[in-house]
């Protein structure tokens, strides 16, 4: 239970309302979504027949057919586009035929797609700046992505006569190219780039923590931050920014690595170092002066002079210009000291 909960997602697009939470819905229950701002610099993500899509064919290679709105997409709308590649029997690295769209370089850069056979599983290329992947389109929709950090002024899908398929019947939608090293969810575009504000959250937990007892406990997946540097707490359990328990970026060196800190009078105090990918889960508890901190199941920390925050009365998840993002499954706060073994059964994986 919490007081408020705010979250950011602030510009408003189609099917998303301003000010909304956002859930992920791939895996066994709904995550919270937080991601970093970002923007689709694709102006026709959805409309591939139009004159910002080049249609090109090379060698024996056709220029792809464009037919809008011809079938049902992820979204559940018949607004996916069929697109039909054909290299009509050219077989050397000449003979192409592809789609692109082309942008001002950008560095990283990432092209994000959704695509569905419509005939056997076919292979194509998707190429962002000079990685070019080799994908298997099946009759299933898949989003598939291409990262160069690099960087590219181009999303393109190619056939290519010495390594894919001769010809490819395909269903094609959500086009996103946006600077950053990994995708994060699909913006939609109709006409023009779009921006999606980063998301954030914050919980006023009053009397849900004891005087001087309590536990914190998260499970995050795939944390990562998008700025890295110096010492700056994005995730902190406190009375402000200055006296808490926070979560911060290491060093630009590795924006996995962060510090689990307890910040007092600006002064931080590193007191577990470590880096993480994937799921992971953490448990923080408090007694008096006590302080011990569990993740994945092992005690990682223990310490018998911990000086408290005045009120453990503010959660934030992404605080300031370094900003964390990650899918929240579960965020829970007791008001009570929970045991070590308490601890490990709810931070085993």
């Amino acid at each position: 239970a919490t007081d408020y909960i705010e979250t950011g997602a602030s510009t408003a697009q189609a099917g998303i309302l301003e000010d909304m939470p956002r859930l992920d819905y791939s895996g066994s229950c709904p995550a919270l979504l937080l991601e970093p701002q970002r923007s689709n610099l694709i102006t026709q993500s959805e409309y591939f027949g139009g004159s910002d899509w080049a249609k090109t064919g090379a060698g024996l290679g056709s220029a792809p057919i464009i037919t809008s709105n011809y079938g049902t997409s992820p979204e559940g709308l018949n607004n996916a586009s069929r697109a039909q590649f054909n290299l009509n029997g050219g077989t050397s690295g000449g003979d192409i035929s592809y789609l692109s769209f082309f942008v001002s370089s950008i560095t990283p850069a990432t092209n994000s797609v959704y695509l569905k056979s419509l005939t056997n599983d076919t292979i194509m290329t998707f190429r962002c700046g000079s990685t070019f992947k080799s994908i298997t389109i099946t009759s299933e929709w898949q989003r598939f992505d291409s990262i160069d950090a690099s960087g590219t002024d181009r999303f393109q899908l190619l056939l290519y006569g010495n390594s894919d398929s001769q010809s490819a019947d395909i269903l094609i939608y959500g086009a996103t190219l946006e600077a950053g090293s990994y995708p994060t969810s699909y913006i939609p575009t109709y006409g023009s780039s779009v921006t999606r504000s980063d998301d954030y959250m914050q919980v006023t937990p009053t009397d849900l923590l004891g005087s001087d007892t309590g536990t914190w406990f998260m499970e995050l997946d795939d944390l990562t931050f998008d700025i890295a540097g110096t010492q700056v707490p994005t995730i902190y359990l406190g009375d402000s920014t200055t006296n808490c328990l926070a979560i911060e970026p290491k060093s630009a060196a590795n924006n996995k690595g962060i510090f689990l800190v307890k910040e007092e009078s600006n002064v931080s105090t590193t007191l577990y170092d470590f880096t993480i990918s994937g799921k992971t889960k953490f448990c923080f508890v408090w007694s008096g002066t006590t302080l011990k901190v569990f993740r994945d199941g092992i005690i990682r920390y223990s310490s018998s002079s911990f000086t408290q925050p005045a009120n453990w009365d503010t959660f934030v998840f992404n605080h300031g210009t370094r900003e964390a993002f990650s899918e929240i499954n579960s965020v829970l706060l007791f008001p009570t000291a929970l045991t070590d073994s308490e601890c490990i059964a709810l931070t085993t994986l």
